[in-house]
């Protein structure tokens, strides 16, 4: 078997690591669901790797009950590449009221919100 080096870009923290405030408008946006009630688990868009002497670890950075992480979407061993299945949601950045309404795009293309 032989033996690999891969460059680890894993890491993993609580969400009150750096947002202490867990009232904040900040915090609540990140980890929380829209009432504001319950931890939340969705996909970030961030990739991030982990190694062994033996195995490559890809994974996805996620938010997972007021934590950032990742999880494996597979594993790279000397003989193949072995999947993952996971479920976790997408959450979009910008969250726009469902009443807005448009007038057509500017001159650069973006909408016009009325």
């Amino acid at each position: 078997m032989t033996s690999r080096t891969g460059k680890s870009t894993y890491y993993n923290y609580t969400g009150t690591t750096y947002l202490t405030d867990t009232t904040s408008r900040m915090y609540q946006m990140l980890f929380r669901d829209t009432a504001n009630e319950n931890n939340i688990s969705y996909w970030l868009a961030s990739r991030c790797m982990d190694s062994a002497s033996s195995i490559e670890y890809f994974n996805a950075r996620i938010v997972n009950n007021n934590s950032v992480a990742g999880t494996g979407l597979g594993n790279g061993y000397n003989n193949g590449f072995f999947e993952n299945s996971l479920s976790y949601g997408v959450r979009p950045i910008v969250y726009l009221q469902s009443n807005l309404k448009t007038s057509g795009k500017d001159i650069n293309g973006a909408w016009k919100i009325n």
